[in-house]
This record gives structure tokens, sequence and C-alpha cells, in this order.
């Protein structure tokens, strides 16, 4: 009975607090600012105390907690558009979650806990179409958290931050997919040109064809630029071997050259070649 009228007072609470949010349904509530800090359509990662004071705790969290997934936290995936939480999705006892939208809007869930304490792990703009492909991939991370065998919400061992662990993992595999411009890269040398690059990954190859070249009269629209070999490992700061395409204007896209390709952050690479060009790839932004 006491646990009925809980929750009873709790939905009238979040109904109360959502109604009051609704009052002004174009200024993004608590969550929303201190999560959505950025303009355009990314994914963060967030984190929140486990309970209240949990973060007072000392050394409730260290380096090897957070390595180790175990500290004191919830983390939760929100997918931001400008100010605003259009999709959320976290890991629990009963497997995969989200707060609805009424709770986004009014800071609280529907059991009476807050969700206006969540921080961003980090600073990156995680790119959510990435995102979406990781969390629906059965081959990537099943329905549930794939740390354990039996997939199992289990606290210590399967629980919400290696959730979200995992898909950062299989992110920074994956990111490459996509559309890219490239900047820096010269036909003959000391001609700039601007280009549009398309990267193709399936399995652990990786394959970047151009599909604008900007003029470039050494490897046109349409020819390969590169091709390599992802490695199963790989993070922000890691590099790998490619190959790249090269030519020239009487001979064009006719041989290949060593470089490697490093992942700067979540959304922009850069790739030193044996010709000794540097070119910058950013991810084109979503229309």
């Amino acid at each position: 009975m006491q646990k009925c009228f809980q929750a009873i007072l709790a939905a009238v609470a979040l109904t109360t607090a959502f109604n009051l949010a609704s009052n002004a349904a174009e200024i993004p509530s608590e969550v929303e600012r201190k999560i959505c800090t950025q303009r355009g359509e990314y994914v963060v990662f967030a984190q929140h105390p486990l309970f209240w004071g949990a973060w007072s705790i000392p050394g409730a969290r260290n380096p090897v907690f957070d390595t180790g997934n175990i500290e004191l936290s919830h983390e939760h995936i929100f997918f931001c558009n400008d100010s605003f939480v259009t999709e959320n999705v976290g890991f629990g006892p009963t497997g995969r979650f989200n707060f609805s939208q009424l709770a986004v809007r009014a800071n609280m869930r529907v059991d009476g806990g807050r969700i206006n304490d969540f921080r961003p792990i980090d600073n990156e703009r995680y790119n959510p179409d990435i995102v979406r492909m990781v969390l629906g991939s059965q081959q990537v991370l099943s329905n549930r958290c794939e740390l354990r065998p039996d997939g199992i919400y289990g606290g210590v061992v399967n629980n919400c931050q290696g959730f979200t662990a995992r898909i950062r993992e299989s992110y920074w595999r994956y990111m490459f997919q996509g559309t890219w411009n490239a900047e820096g890269y010269q036909c003959p040398l000391g001609t700039y040109h601007k280009e549009v690059i398309s990267m193709q990954v399936s399995g652990n190859s990786l394959v970047a064809t151009k599909t604008d070249g900007g003029g470039d009269r050494c490897v046109p629209t349409g020819s390969r630029t590169f091709s390599g070999s992802i490695p199963n490992n790989v993070s922000k700061g890691s590099s790998f071997s490619i190959t790249y395409v090269v030519g020239d204007p009487n001979n064009p896209a006719s041989e290949t050259a060593p470089g490697q390709l490093m992942i700067v952050d979540a959304n922009t690479l850069y790739s030193g070649s044996s010709t000794g060009e540097g070119i910058t790839f950013r991810r084109a932004e979503r229309r």
C-alpha cells in the first residue's frame, strides 16, 4: 500500500512538473540545457550519480573505477537536436530502456527520481547515424549488453556503464561510414582541391571513393581514393595503414602509395602520405 501511495504521489508530481514545463515548450528543460550544449544533431554520452550523494563518497569516482565500468554512476545515451533531446537509451535490470519525453521535459522519472543532474562524459559530438547503426546491429550489440555470455544485467560485471562503453568502442570502428569533405589534397603539388569522399565499411574493410574530385585530374571523380583494414581495437588518437590511389593528369589513378589514417575525434580524420600531403577529412554535416 505504501509503495502504491508513493507511486501515485510521484505520478502527480511528474504530471505537475510536466504541465509547468509545457507552458514553455520551446524552452529546453534543465536536463537538456546541461546535455545538449552544442548546435546541430549529435549524440551525447552522459552520467549522473547512481543515488543521491554517491559522488560524494571518497574514491567513488576515479580512473580505475571508470576503466572498469564500476563507478557509482548511471550512464545514458542522449540524441540531441540543437538544445533538445529527441531520443535516449540506457541499460538496466530489464534490458534497454528510455526516459519518456514527459520525464525529459519535467527533469524527473516516473518514480520521482531526478534526472537533471546528468553531465556529459566528454566533449565529443558522436554522429547519430553511426550510434543508431551500432545500437541496431545484432552483430555488434544485441538487445542486452553482451559483456557476459547470457547478456543479462549483472550490476558490477554487466551494467549500464559497460553498455555505453561497448557502444563507444564499436563507434570508433564504424565511424568511417558516410560522406566526408577532404581538404589538403594537392594535384599537382601546390594545387589544392576540396573533395567529397564516400567511405564504406564492411567487416574490417574500409574503402573510400571520390564522389566529387573538385577538378582533380590525377585521381578523378569516381575513382577509389584509398582502402585499408580497420584494426579490431581503435579509438580516438588511433592510426592505421591505408593504401592510396595516386596518378598524374597524363596517367590518372594509375598507381598506389602507402599512407596513414588517424582518428582525430568523432567526426574528423587526418591522413599523411608518402608524397608529403596532409589531408583532413571532416564528416559532412547533416542537412
